[in-house]
């Protein structure tokens, strides 16, 4: 039996850079809507409904971590391949 498949997927990208301690990574999340995609002959899809945040991931929300790497782009880069695909 094959379990159903949504029609769309989920992803989590940063919408805005975090303003300080204060201020909960949450509510610097958006969660987008994409079509599903077509695998290729071969693929799999995986699902997965839990992840492990670590707190380095807050500070990285800032525009300046204070951290010797890059904080992550608003919009996409990092945390969007950091957090996969939500479903």
């Amino acid at each position: 039996m094959t379990p159903s498949q949504p029609a769309a997927v989920r992803e989590a990208v940063l919408s805005q850079h975090r303003d300080g301690p204060g201020m909960l990574p949450s509510a610097c999340i958006t969660i987008r809507e994409l079509e599903r995609p077509v695998l290729s002959a071969g693929y799999v899809r995986v699902r997965n409904d839990f992840m492990q945040l670590t707190a380095v991931m807050a500070d990285l929300m800032s525009a300046h971590p204070g951290l010797p790497m890059p904080s992550y782009p608003v919009g996409d880069g990092e945390l969007k391949r950091s957090l996969q695909h939500l479903y």
